[in-house]
């Protein structure tokens, strides 16, 4: 289950996926931009989705950045 959740007024919206990743998450995004407008700002969770689970590059670290 992909879900957003509106803190302010407790509206979810979401769909079920074969999978947790990118394309279903930017599917039920669009969902909900498409049905209630763009929201303020998004709070996330620590899934590996997310975030990337490779080593930062040298040219990333040298310019003092994570992967």
């Amino acid at each position: 289950m992909m879900a957003f959740i509106d803190d302010a007024t407790n509206r979810a919206w979401g769909h079920f996926y074969a999978y947790e990743g990118v394309w279903p998450e930017m599917d039920v995004l669009e969902g909900y931009v498409g049905r209630f407008g763009l929201p303020q700002s998004l709070y996330l969770d620590r899934h590996s989705t997310y975030k990337t689970t490779r080593e930062a590059t040298t040219e990333e670290l040298l310019r003092g950045q994570e992967a």
